[in-house]
């Protein structure tokens, strides 16, 4: 007994259909591991401590230039904003992976503790922003002595 394979148009369809959905799949993974904010802005991968004197926060950015990165401090937030400019692809180039995100991002760090102003510090080396908080001095209550008047009489 032979078997006769009839051609299908539809059964390619399927096939077709199969292959790009598989390949929208793996563009969502690829998309959803990168944390966004709601505008669609890439969030880096940050780190925050605090030590006895002071409030560190540590954001990854490597390959960003330094001239594109901005450091904003509000009264009770730092803000972390840049972009990372996608590097050019020679033309006719098949990709078989791409990890690093490139474009906007921002990193919003709420500040829990009183800092001070005046003496934060900020730098950047291998990749990484360091930014310094220092705290400010809690001053110890002192008991203020308050004088008891007497009535006249």
């Amino acid at each position: 007994m032979r078997v006769r394979f009839i051609y299908s148009p539809l059964r390619a369809v399927v096939g077709m259909e199969r292959g790009v959905e598989q390949m929208m799949n793996a563009w969502w993974d690829v998309c959803s591991a990168l944390p966004r904010t709601p505008r669609g802005v890439c969030s880096p991968r940050t780190d925050v401590y605090e030590t006895a004197s002071d409030l560190v926060v540590k954001i990854e950015v490597a390959g960003t230039a330094e001239d594109k990165i901005e450091v904003l401090l509000y009264p009770d937030c730092l803000v972390v904003s840049g972009k990372r400019d996608e590097e050019d692809t020679p033309p006719r180039t098949v990709i078989h992976k791409m990890d690093i995100w490139y474009g906007e991002f921002r990193a919003e760090v709420p500040i829990p503790v009183a800092i001070d102003a005046e003496r934060v510090e900020a730098s950047y080396q291998n990749g990484m922003i360091s930014i310094t908080l220092p705290k400010v001095a809690e001053e110890t209550p002192r008991p203020t002595r308050v004088s008891i008047s007497l009535p006249n009489g």
